[in-house]
């Protein structure tokens, strides 16, 4: 798990996903409803540290693995 840098969201909810569990996969539906709400309604929003210009994606990636960012980065391909 942390050689591909997956994070415990990802396995848990792959897992509900791919368990074949009727009820973790209803589960996993009414929490993917949930969300979809509460983004729709602006009630979540991501924290977006920094907007990159795409030329410094490289520098982003590098400064994500030494965790010197708390947010998101975005790349602005333009």
């Amino acid at each position: 798990m942390f050689d591909r840098g997956l994070g415990m969201d990802v396995v848990n909810l792959g897992g509900a996903h791919l368990s074949g569990n009727p009820s973790q996969q209803a589960d996993l539906g009414r929490m993917n409803a949930e969300m979809l709400k509460l983004i729709a309604n602006g009630d979540v929003k991501p924290l977006i540290e920094k907007v990159i210009p795409f030329g410094q994606i490289i520098d982003g990636l590098t400064a994500i693995k030494n965790h010197e960012v708390v947010g998101k980065l975005v790349a602005k391909i333009s």
